[in-house]
């Protein structure tokens, strides 16, 4: 079984200004992502003018894009997260269904161009293989030409959240959970991006060529997108969670989304915390796993000698992903294992015939921990003997596993992975190329996200019009050059959860890039 769906994503919240002492408000944003040299991120300020207004803008663009995707402009603030709505649709071809080939160059540097094939329909690339005796083809909306743009340059000179609501209206891309918080301190969310427009069908199976439903594919009219402002609550948060209820399915189709653990954590904690940046920054690296507290609760009740050792470690467990915890590794690894170990005994038909069936793609607590306290149980684990003596057999294998490692700490068993794509060539290079490799705490069922290498790529914290008492974290420097007094500049900050700023006054230029067009 994969690695679970968990650490890709992102968490974000905003809260009004009643929180702040200045009035503000404050919105945070950390992006889950593979770790790497050089970071997918770039930390960037835009000065300009527009229309004879001076615009300054500040936060994380993408090289090679003139866009800052999460920033603030003095107004207003925006970040996003992975909205997990299917924007896919396969369509099943008829047996006289017109095929044609399309010829794909790929370029390669100092050998002859590589030609490949790909057979194409008026629905978009077929897959190869079958689906219920037909072929296929996938429709993407990202394969649509009016599917993306560079809309997000216009949200740099939006002055409050309702007309960066409207302005987001015009920006095609990936389908996003887009928040925003305004210097007035209003916050707002909704949806921004390209989503399919389905008549008659979510989504979730597939659809005949010659169906209505696939004569009428097209690209969803954004101006029918939810959108949430000011709430009771007085604030609002994602976290790759389910946002909206079946009755947007017309609009959004299905999704595939995340266990909203993180979004309860998050929740939890909004509202009770004095409301600025470095306190939501210590919520960014929250480490507390309630997620596993019923997984800790069972593995107390298998262990009879309540004396033993291994009863002790686990009773002591403080209740978080630390990385100094001994125990939090032989909880963790034990509701993966009883995981695995049902689900494996109840797909076995499904895995028998489709081998690399996609388990990762789904979200199975809930069904397993239900079976696992019921009598179903019992009847699943017939052949393993009973189900309390299958899940304490699990339970002491782990431990023999354990305590021959010497029970190894989290921190141990999770260091910082951020590798230099060139690092791999020689242990010499890894030195020189890679971030350091320090215990972490962190996991995917937590608000701080960081397994290895897949954690934030960015974290930020910001009020609008205080963009200089902001906070930005990246685990890499912005120079791409290893021997730059910047290639590291940062990775401190981001390891430890010290305060990085988000806006940088340089007081004397240290170097200059000059831009001519045209040249």
């Amino acid at each position: 079984m994969k690695q679970e769906k968990f650490g890709i994503g992102s968490n974000q919240w905003a809260l009004e200004g009643k929180f702040t002492k200045d009035g503000r408000s404050i919105l945070a944003c950390d992006l889950h992502l593979d770790l790497m040299v050089p970071n997918i991120w770039y930390h960037a300020g835009l000065k300009y003018n527009k229309n004879g207004e001076e615009i300054f803008v500040v936060g994380a663009t993408l090289p090679g894009t003139p866009l800052i995707i999460v920033g603030s402009n003095g107004h207003v603030s925006w970040g996003l997260t992975n909205a997990e709505l299917d924007t896919s649709d396969l369509v099943l071809l008829e047996s006289d269904e017109k095929i044609w080939q399309r010829e794909e160059i790929i370029k390669v540097k100092g050998d002859k161009d590589f030609l490949t094939e790909i057979d194409q329909s008026q629905w978009g690339p077929v897959i190869p293989g079958t689906y219920l005796n037909h072929r296929f083809a996938l429709k993407w909306v990202a394969h649509d030409t009016q599917a993306c743009n560079l809309g997000f340059i216009d949200l740099e000179s939006e002055k409050d959240v309702y007309s960066a609501i409207s302005t987001s209206r015009h920006i095609k891309g990936p389908i996003l959970n887009f928040m925003f918080a305004d210097k007035s301190g209003k916050v707002g969310w909704t949806l921004v991006g390209t989503l399919p427009k389905r008549i008659g069908f979510n989504g979730e199976l597939p659809i005949q060529s010659n169906s209505i439903e696939a004569k009428t594919l097209g690209i969803q009219n954004t101006k029918l997108y939810p959108a949430v402002y000011n709430t009771k609550e007085g604030f609002l948060f994602t976290a790759n969670n389910r946002t909206l209820d079946t009755s947007w399915e017309s609009i959004i189709g299905h999704g595939t989304y995340i266990n909203p653990i993180r979004a309860y954590q998050i929740q939890k904690s909004l509202g009770t915390l004095q409301t600025s940046e470095l306190e939501m920054l210590r919520l960014q690296f929250s480490d507390e796993a309630i997620f596993f507290n019923r997984w800790h609760t069972l593995m107390l009740s298998l262990i009879e000698d309540k004396n033993s050792s291994l009863y002790n470690l686990i009773q002591s467990w403080d209740k978080h992903a630390s990385s100094e915890s001994r125990a939090y590794p032989l909880i963790r690894e034990f509701r993966q294992t009883v995981l695995e170990t049902f689900l494996i005994k109840i797909l076995q038909p499904v895995l028998d015939q489709y081998s690399d069936f996609p388990l990762s793609m789904f979200d199975f607590e809930e069904p397993i921990w239900m079976i696992v306290n019921s009598n179903i149980c019992d009847v699943l684990s017939k052949d393993m003997g009973s189900c309390r003596s299958k899940l304490s057999d699990i339970l002491y294998k782990i431990n023999i596993k354990y305590e021959l490692a010497g029970y190894p700490t989290w921190g141990e068993i999770n260091q910082t992975v951020i590798q230099h794509p060139l690092s791999s060539i020689s242990i010499l290079l890894e030195k020189f190329l890679d971030m350091p490799k320090n215990p972490s705490s962190g996991d995917f069922f937590v608000p701080k996200v960081l397994v290895k290498n897949v954690g934030a790529s960015l974290r930020m914290v910001v009020k609008p019009g205080a963009e200089n008492e902001g906070i930005y974290q990246s685990p890499t420097g912005q120079a791409s050059n290893p021997i730059s007094q910047f290639y590291r500049v940062g990775y401190k900050e981001w390891a430890s959860g010290q305060s990085f700023p988000l806006t940088v006054i340089v007081k004397d230029s240290i170097g200059q890039i000059r831009l001519v067009p045209g040249k």
